[in-house]
Formats: structure tokens, C-alpha cells, sequence
């Protein structure tokens, strides 16, 4: 009896710490994940209103080279 509650003792604790150790693992890979995504929009976006800007100054330079 006491072998059997003794085995079944440390079997919970070495599931339940493959299982945390499982959950961190796929917390930080998907934060990871996220955090990259998340640079590459950003990054994205950031080259997106550069491009607008240019795209805007370009049409007022014109509009004031066209009005002298």
C-alpha cells in the first residue's frame, strides 16, 4: 500500500511539472511570436506613413511648382 501511495505521490508532482514546464514553454513562444509580429507591423506601418508622407510632399511640391 505505502509503495503504491508513494509512487502516486511523486507522479502528480512530475506530471504537473511537465505540464507547467509544457505551459511556459508555450507562453513564451507564442509571446515571442506576437513580439515578432508585432515588430514587423509596426515596422510596416512606420515604412506605410513614410510612404504616404513622400507620396504628400511629392504632390505639394508639384502643386508649387505648377503655381510659380
Amino acid at each position: 500500500m505505502y509503495e503504491i501511495v508513494k509512487k502516486l505521490g511523486i507522479m502528480p508532482k512530475k506530471i504537473v511539472c511537465y505540464i507547467w514546464r509544457g505551459f511556459l514553454k508555450l507562453v513564451l513562444s507564442v509571446g515571442k511570436f506576437m513580439w515578432l509580429t508585432g515588430n514587423i507591423l509596426e515596422n510596416v506601418m512606420i515604412v506605410k506613413m513614410d510612404l504616404e508622407m513622400s507620396v504628400e510632399n511629392a504632390k505639394f511640391r508639384r502643386k508649387i511648382k505648377n503655381n510659380t
